[in-house]
């Protein structure tokens, strides 16, 4: 998500890899839980989520779907995509006072714990190999 041209990136993974070796990609995953709530809060007028999620340095987002048919795009084979949220410890929240920030630690809490349950997390790691019909190598 933060790479300016995900389609040459790709390629370029697909031109260096050798026929037997394995590619893991973990990106964002937009069709998560986390994204449709932040989308419908914006709808309603709280744009924080949102406007979080969609930060300048975020560049593309993926669904499980896009992720795919991008991989698959360059010859790739799909051998396992998850969806996960990352550590709590990890989130990065709002600078804001003591009781606001709090808060969101247990809304995050309480998202990432229905999202994983749900099999819907914020983030998705894809393991892939090349395709063996394919003779570049």
């Amino acid at each position: 998500e933060h790479i300016d041209n995900p389609d040459s990136f790709v390629k370029k993974i697909r031109d260096l890899i050798l026929p037997e070796g394995l590619v893991v990609i973990s990106t964002i995953n937009s069709g998560g839980m986390m994204y449709g709530l932040a989308n419908f809060l914006k709808t309603i007028g709280i744009r924080s989520g949102y406007n979080r999620l969609y930060s300048e340095h975020h560049i593309h987002h993926f669904t499980n779907q896009s992720l795919k048919l991008l991989l698959e795009k360059h010859d790739f084979k799909i051998i396992s995509q998850k969806n996960h949220n990352y550590s709590l410890a990890s989130v990065d929240y709002p600078s804001a006072g003591p009781i606001i920030t709090l808060l969101y630690k247990i809304l995050t809490g309480i998202i990432f714990f229905l999202s994983s349950i749900c099999n819907n997390g914020i983030s998705q790691t894809v393991v892939c190999v090349p395709n063996k019909n394919d003779t570049q190598k």
